[in-house]
C-alpha cells in the first residue's frame, strides 16, 4: 500500500471517531439539558438595622465597587454622587 492510502485510512477513521464522539455528547446534551434540581433554597432576610446598611452601603460603593460593573452608568453616577468623599471610589 501506498503511503497515501495509509493517510486517507486515518483521516477516515479520525473522521469516524469525531463523529461518533460528536454524536455521544449530542444525545448526553440532549437527555440532561432540562434537569431540575430540587434543592431548599436558604432562607434570606434583609437587615432593617441602619449600622448593617450603611456598612454594606460602603462596601458596595467603595472598596469593592460593585455599583460600577452592576449598574446603569446614571444609577452608578447617581450612586457615586450620593458617597462620602472619604470612600474609595473608583470612575
Amino acid at each position: 500500500m501506498s503511503v497515501r492510502k495509509y493517510v486517507m485510512r486515518g483521516v477516515a477513521i479520525l473522521a469516524a471517531l469525531l463523529a461518533v464522539a460528536g454524536s455521544a455528547i449530542g444525545l448526553y446534551v440532549f437527555r440532561t439539558w432540562d434537569r431540575s434540581w430540587d434543592a431548599p433554597l436558604p432562607v434570606i432576610h434583609a437587615s432593617t438595622d441602619p449600622e448593617v446598611i450603611r456598612r454594606d452601603e460602603y462596601l458596595v460603593r467603595g472598596p469593592a465597587h460593585c455599583a460600577a460593573c452592576h449598574t446603569s452608568k446614571d444609577e452608578a453616577q447617581a450612586a457615586a454622587a450620593s458617597t462620602s468623599s472619604t470612600q474609595c471610589r473608583r470612575r
